[in-house]
């Protein structure tokens, strides 16, 4: 069952959720895979993790934007029905002199306190990535797409 406009509450929820996701970067020659750690924005319009500069995702993500993240249930069998989350967007560096990034740097910090000794080294990048869609997969066929922010988002 394939719908246009899955429940934005529902996929609120799920991204912030989620604490790993696998992001998709395009390597010189071929897709590159990574896990990092994620939150969520209070806007819900982006997610955040910080990397290294020195590193291949880094790297990539500055050759090109576009990404994907992979996020799912399967830690939590039984809980609900499986499903994943396939979230497509553009990536960008939170510059050091952005009025936004204290903020930011604090909800990243609220999902994932163990991190802040990471965030704060000289060179770790915050990226930011600003959802453009959100592919939901529940029980390995039930497929639901949107735009992000969805149509009706007043926020």
């Amino acid at each position: 069952m394939e719908t246009d406009h899955p429940d934005p509450e529902v996929l609120r929820r799920r991204l912030a959720t989620h604490r790993l996701a696998v992001l998709a970067t395009q390597g010189e020659a071929h897709p590159y895979t990574s896990l990092v750690s994620v939150s969520l924005t209070t806007d819900a319009r982006a997610l955040l993790f910080p990397t290294g500069r020195e590193t291949r995702k880094f790297a990539n993500l500055q050759r090109q934007p576009r990404v994907s993240l992979l996020l799912d249930n399967r830690d939590h069998a039984g809980a609900e029905p499986p499903y994943a989350l396939t979230v497509l967007g553009d990536a960008h560096e939170v510059a050091s002199d952005d009025p936004d990034r204290p903020a930011l740097e604090a909800a990243y910090l609220e999902r994932q306190p163990h991190l802040a000794g990471f965030l704060a080294q000289e060179g770790t990048a915050l990226i930011r990535v600003e959802l453009a869609r959100v592919i939901l997969v529940e029980r390995f066929s039930e497929v639901q797409e949107t735009t992000w922010p969805p149509p009706d988002d007043t926020r």
